[in-house]
């Protein structure tokens, strides 16, 4: 099962993100730190999940 915010918003981590656009990790590292409009952490750090909404949304453009 998917892990959620108390909230009951979907979290997503950068390997999941990385399988979700194709790429390998260290390419979402790269974007998370070359893009200033990648979505922030759920946990406001770079270890913490991101929100899976937003960044499907940033993966989108």
């Amino acid at each position: 099962m998917p892990d959620k915010t108390e909230t009951g918003t979907l979290l997503i981590s950068m390997p999941e993100i990385a399988e979700l656009a194709g790429v390998q990790r260290p390419v979402v590292t790269n974007w998370r730190r070359r893009h200033r409009d990648f979505p922030p952490s759920a946990g406001g750090h770079a270890s913490a999940p991101w929100r899976r909404l937003g960044t499907e949304h940033m993966l989108d453009r």
